[in-house]
């Protein structure tokens, strides 16, 4: 195995992102994105996340939003269990959503207001549709400017329905902070419970446009008006 240069980009409620920033021989991982999830699958339960992060994928494809290109690797492990990466180009930190929003101009913020509104009714068409019922965690540090457009980089947890049920027992074994991990085993703190009542709030069309308008307004609270004018026209469609 090649030695790599790794740099820490942040942390999530579930991996670890790191920067490979060099490595002793020439390859294409180099200049990547690593996200490590936290913890180990079987094989079964790898394959099974696997299939469900491509899917997500695919579906958010179907719908027209952008997404980051991203590669799933499943890695064994000695003890015969599997470590879930996902491997994505580096965008760097003045273009996620998030920081873009405090020094980018007013036209762009409510260009980028109106793309992610855009979103929820491509959503909520999509789910119309068919079968598959597909959700968004609209955080603004979950998505970046790539030319132009909001683009969505974190996909875990996929944020799919399956059999009309959200499976929170995957999100609460695997959550990357150790705190709340403990919580959950030591006192029974019941985080399974409120993560399947987050998931399932960001399959709601209202849930999600409120959310969209209290992330930018928090941000860019001098465009308050001109956000909620946005968001009423974009109710009224």
């Amino acid at each position: 195995m090649q030695k790599r240069i790794l740099k820490k980009v942040g942390r999530g409620w579930f991996t670890k992102p790191m920067h490979i920033v060099k490595m002793r021989s020439k390859s294409s991982l180099q200049g990547k994105v690593l996200k490590k999830y936290q913890g180990t699958f079987t094989r079964a339960g790898a394959l099974r996340i696997e299939r469900m992060v491509l899917d997500y994928l695919s579906f958010l494809k179907q719908t027209g939003i952008p997404t980051l290109e991203t590669k799933v690797k499943l890695i064994p492990t000695k003890n015969n269990k599997y470590r879930l990466f996902m491997l994505q180009p580096l965008i760097e930190k003045q273009n996620i959503l998030s920081e873009k929003l405090k020094v980018c101009s007013r036209e762009e913020a409510l260009d980028y207001f109106r793309q992610t509104l855009n979103y929820v009714n491509q959503l909520s068409k999509f789910n119309s549709r068919g079968a598959e019922k597909v959700g968004l965690d609209l955080k603004p540090k979950n998505y970046a400017i790539v030319n132009g457009k909001v683009t969505q980089l974190d996909f875990f947890p996929p944020q799919i329905k399956e059999n009309m049920q959200v499976n929170s027992r995957d999100l609460t074994e695997h959550l990357g902070s150790r705190m709340l991990r403990g919580m959950t085993r030591l006192v029974g703190f019941p985080v399974d419970n409120r993560i399947e009542h987050a998931l399932e709030q960001h399959f709601s069309p209202d849930f999600l446009s409120d959310r969209i308008s209290r992330h930018f307004t928090r941000v860019r609270p001098e465009l308050k008006k001109e956000f909620d004018k946005v968001l009423a026209q974009t109710k009224d469609l």
